[in-house]
């Protein structure tokens, strides 16, 4: 797996290496409860200085930043439930709007510091119902790079066209078995490319909601055990909701879970059900000058510590009528 170009080179991303489809991450202001900052169609607050410039690194402050990452898959679409839906901007089912709803009642006393979501009406829609219901009054940003794996034109117009059969088959490119992660569909993204982003936008929020703390979170001991349990935070630690999809969540998960010589292995398998969740305790240290921690740490040349608080296990089993919260 490639490293996403501003990542190489000891590179750290600042608000002026955001794309324009990602503008609006930089909004950190919450908005009224129950609405969303909608993608911006006017740059002009974006500055294009040092965009997509590699020649003069960045530097990393010293110490530790911790974050914490909830990842939340969105309720029931229409294609989730019956295997069709002829556009990629599906929205809930009558079933996902409660689970949506379910989760948001649920999570209503939870610490929420940030709440993002891509910009798809499912993902948009249960985020949305998380910021009403959050007391914390998060807000909500969206991003169009937490958006599902685009499959490309031909998967696209097959869709549009009712042909729901051989749009699965297109989405396969051919292949039988695993479909190999390089493989990029015309208009479309890889596995690899999927990846590239979800590391892209997790880090960028790493940077900017992490805190340097005084003590290191008794979570990341060797020695604790998390509970996966739903109001396990740690202390002092932001607590950053994405609310996304299916395949671009369990890319991240799978990066997240062999990022440490002690992880779990990899689940080749992994997925969330509707609104299932995860929840990843992230420590962000210094550039290192070995990047010898392991294959996504010679790449990305982060010195970088995860802990699973919750893991996919839990979001896979967790009843989908319960809002994902077992």
């Amino acid at each position: 797996m490639q490293a996403p170009q501003y990542m190489k080179d000891g590179v750290t991303p600042t608000p002026s290496d955001f794309t324009d489809e990602e503008t609006n991450v930089l909004n950190t202001t919450p908005t009224p409860k129950g609405e969303a900052v909608p993608e911006s169609e006017d740059d002009s607050d974006v500055t294009d200085e040092g965009e997509n410039d590699d020649s003069a690194p960045l530097k990393v402050p010293p110490g530790n930043k911790y974050v914490v990452f909830s990842f939340i898959r969105h309720g029931e679409s229409r294609e989730n439930a019956t295997g069709a839906a002829p556009k990629e901007n599906d929205i809930l089912t009558d079933e996902g709007h409660q689970q949506a709803e379910n989760l948001a009642i649920q999570w209503a006393n939870l610490r929420i510091d940030a709440l993002y979501s891509s910009d798809l009406n499912r993902a948009r829609d249960t985020a949305s119902k998380i910021s009403k219901y959050n007391r914390c009054n998060p807000g909500l940003t969206l991003t169009k790079a937490l958006k599902e794996k685009n499959h490309g034109h031909l998967y696209t117009s097959l869709k549009e066209q009712g042909r729901f059969a051989e749009a699965k088959k297109a989405r396969r490119g051919g292949y039988k078995g695993a479909v190999p992660r390089h493989y990029r569909p015309e208009g479309g993204e890889s596995y690899d490319d999927v990846l590239d982003r979800g590391l892209a936008i997790l880090f960028r929020l790493a940077k900017r909601h992490g805190v340097y703390l005084p003590s290191v979170p008794k979570e990341l001991d060797a020695e604790y055990q998390p509970t996966g349990e739903l109001f396990e935070l740690p202390e002092n630690v932001p607590h950053v909701v994405l609310v996304s999809h299916n395949i671009f969540l369990s890319q991240l998960y799978k990066a997240l879970s062999t990022w440490n010589e002690d992880r779990k292995p990899i689940l080749p398998n992994s997925k969330y059900d509707n609104t299932g969740w995860t929840r990843h305790l992230i420590r962000l240290g210094n550039l290192r000058s070995d990047h010898a921690n392991g294959p996504l740490d010679r790449e990305f040349h982060f010195d970088i510590e995860i802990k699973h608080l919750r893991w996919i296990e839990l979001a896979d089993n967790a009843s989908k009528r319960n809002g994902g919260v077992k």
